[in-house]
């Protein structure tokens, strides 16, 4: 057991690690940007009368849930809305779940249960596991909400809804 805690502890520092490190180089790119953006030379034209500048209209807050409840909408009817150019990306998904579907049973009996490959398969599986994924969305809303850093915090409250998205549709389609 404590090789798959390792290895699972592994998986979360490199996950950690370049999340860290994309946000270091988001905010070095920033810096650069705005070191340029200083050294340029701005020339302003007087203007005969003055217009009022429009004021940005307000970001609409997200909603978690109700953002939840619409990706589940679309998600469920998606299905409905396929048109006929579709079917060049359906179909062979269709006839390969199908194939996958119907030799199950003699495929599984060509994986020998005492080889490396269970384990193997036992380990990649940890990587993407529950725990790592919802880390991975925290890490990334957590870091980005302490560096002020928007983008990061967006990435993890996107991720976290993905991730709930994913889990619902995996639980009815195998109820």
């Amino acid at each position: 057991m404590g090789r798959v805690w390792r290895f699972s502890l592994f998986i979360h520092v490199i996950l950690l690690g370049s999340a860290v490190g994309s946000l270091a180089h988001g905010q070095a790119t920033r810096s650069i940007g705005a070191a340029a953006q200083s050294t340029k030379t701005v020339i302003v034209e007087p203007v005969s009368s003055p217009t009022p500048s429009p004021s940005p209209s307000p970001t609409p807050r997200p909603n978690f849930i109700k953002d939840i409840v619409r990706d589940q909408k679309a998600i469920w009817l998606s299905p409905f809305r396929l048109k006929q150019k579709d079917l060049k990306w359906v179909a062979p998904f269709a006839a390969a779940t199908a194939a996958l579907i119907l030799t199950d049973r003699e495929t599984s009996s060509w994986v020998s249960r005492r080889g490396s490959l269970p384990g193997t398969s036992r380990n990649v599986s940890l990587g993407g596991s529950d725990y790592a994924a919802a880390g991975v969305a925290a890490g990334f809303y957590l870091v980005g909400r302490a560096t002020g850093d928007h983008r990061a915090k967006e990435t993890g409250r996107l991720a976290a809804e993905a991730f709930i998205n994913t889990k619902i549709v995996v639980k009815v389609l195998k109820f």
